[in-house]
């Protein structure tokens, strides 16, 4: 009987939830043919380049 209230009854006091971070992106792998590339006459490792920047200045 002191089995299944045990069990029934929880002792332990309540856990506080974290907030843990959100993982930053991880940067794309630069290959020969993105420094090659262009569009609209610049590179697209510039572009990529660009928009990361903008999105980490948030």
């Amino acid at each position: 009987m002191l089995t299944a209230l045990a069990d029934f009854w929880d002792w332990s006091p309540p856990l506080e939830a974290t907030k843990t971070p959100k993982p930053k992106p991880r940067p794309q792998p630069v290959f020969i043919g993105d420094i090659l590339l262009t569009r609209g006459g610049e590179p697209e490792l510039l572009r990529r380049w660009r928009e990361d920047a903008d999105r980490n200045a948030d």
